[in-house]
């Protein structure tokens, strides 16, 4: 994985790839995502960014790409029975749900989906 949203100008700048693949987690996180996703608009590739890292970070990806024309589609890990995205998404109140290859966007404030209190953690 690429760490730095330079790795991405420098792809470009050479046509090394049809499809961008960052990945928010290794990259900093969203702004980044941006960056490189503008500049995926501006040199008319692809975008479809890593994983994400599981639950929160693939929900933050699904709300970037559905905002972006040329991210065709958002990966998830998926690799039932022992590493069915479902398990990545156990944190949430909320069940995102995958139908016919698609997710819906949640559309409540923030993010969309809540952590189940729980799971915190608190010292």
């Amino acid at each position: 994985n690429n760490t730095v949203v330079a790795d991405f100008h420098e792809m470009v700048e050479k046509n090394a790839y049809d499809i961008l693949q960052p990945e928010s987690m290794v990259l900093g996180g969203i702004t980044p995502l941006i960056e490189i996703g503008n500049l995926s608009k501006i040199a008319k590739k692809e975008i479809v960014p890593h994983h994400g890292g599981g639950d929160i970070g693939v929900i933050a990806h699904i709300h970037l790409l559905s905002t972006w024309e040329n991210a065709p589609y958002c990966e998830m890990l998926n690799d039932p029975p022992l590493s069915s995205y479902k398990h990545k998404f156990f944190i949430f109140n909320e069940n995102p749900e995958v139908v016919d290859g698609k997710i819906k966007v949640p559309d409540t404030p923030g993010l969309g989906v809540t952590i189940k209190e729980d799971l915190i953690i608190r010292e």
